[in-house]
């Protein structure tokens, strides 16, 4: 597509799971994590792919690929960014990546191309595919150096995994104030990465004054980073055992599912509901709030 600079910008996207003529599919786009782009989708939510493919959901994954300097400083100059340095590049390239794919579905379901459907669209990422996530979801971005990032209708729920740190990044009550759509977030204590300690990914969600945003987190020692993606080595390297490691990745995503069952049905929220669906119980060291 023709970004904002009037260049060519090009994203590879890759579709997974049962698209068999069914028009009833729900939809899950997903943007990685990483301070770098990516060209390829291998890797790229493979296991949250997996995870939404055993409950029927479509899978959507978007590599978001970076910038040359050049490239950065004609976006700065087409949004009229002074302080380039600082601006969050790759984050409104995620967010507008994101836009476009939902664009091309609508055209995808109209052309009869893909049966998905899009009124049960979700958007969903890790780190920072997360942070773009709940910008695209109404948070108030610190990272906009007074440019306003881009915003959308369409999702009817969104999966933050790892999401930014509150003090990190200067946020308060009012920086949340705007969240108030299906939304999910799952962290925990050993969510950490960077300079952004688990703690304090858990104090953005005590900031959230809203029924429809959830928290699912695990106080486990053996959790790490991209174990909410879906993965299990972070786990065992600091010495959990397979099976904890295998229960928490699932509990992880079987909470997500049951979220999106009940944020993308009539009935709405129920959090009772979510603790069932998410197994017979969660386990010890987890907490749906």
């Amino acid at each position: 597509y023709v970004d904002v600079t009037g260049a060519d910008r090009t994203i590879t996207v890759e579709v997974r799971g049962s698209d068999s003529g069914r028009t009833t599919s729900p939809v899950v786009v997903w943007s990685h994590g990483g301070s770098t782009g990516k060209t390829s989708t291998a890797r790229v939510g493979d296991e949250w792919g997996r995870a939404m493919n055993q409950v029927d959901f479509v899978f959507v994954a978007i590599a978001h690929p970076g910038r040359s300097d050049a490239s950065r400083r004609a976006l700065c100059e087409a949004l009229e960014v002074a302080a380039c340095g600082e601006f969050k590049y790759l984050l409104w390239d995620r967010l507008r990546d994101a836009q476009v794919v939902f664009d091309w579905l609508e055209q995808a379901v109209v052309d009869g191309d893909l049966f998905v459907d899009l009124d049960r669209l979700v958007y969903g990422g890790h780190s920072a595919g997360a942070t773009a996530v709940m910008v695209m979801a109404g948070l108030d971005s610190p990272y906009a150096t007074g440019v306003p990032m881009p915003t959308d209708d369409r999702p009817a729920a969104f999966l933050a995994a790892s999401p930014p740190g509150a003090e990190e990044n200067g946020f308060d009550a009012a920086s949340v104030a705007a969240l108030e759509r299906p939304m999910l977030l799952l962290t925990g204590d050993g969510d950490t990465t960077g300079g952004t300690v688990g703690s304090d990914r858990l104090a953005l969600f005590d900031l959230v004054d809203s029924d429809n945003v959830m928290l699912l987190s695990t106080d486990s020692a053996h959790v790490g980073h991209t174990t909410f993606d879906l993965n299990t080595q972070p786990c065992l390297r600091v010495g959990g055992t397979q099976a904890e490691c295998r229960e928490t990745a699932r509990a992880l995503a079987q909470g997500a599912q049951s979220f999106l069952r009940a944020a993308l049905s009539a009935a709405g929220l129920d959090a009772a509901l979510l603790a069932r669906q998410a197994g017979d119980r969660l386990p010890d060291h987890m907490t749906l709030q």
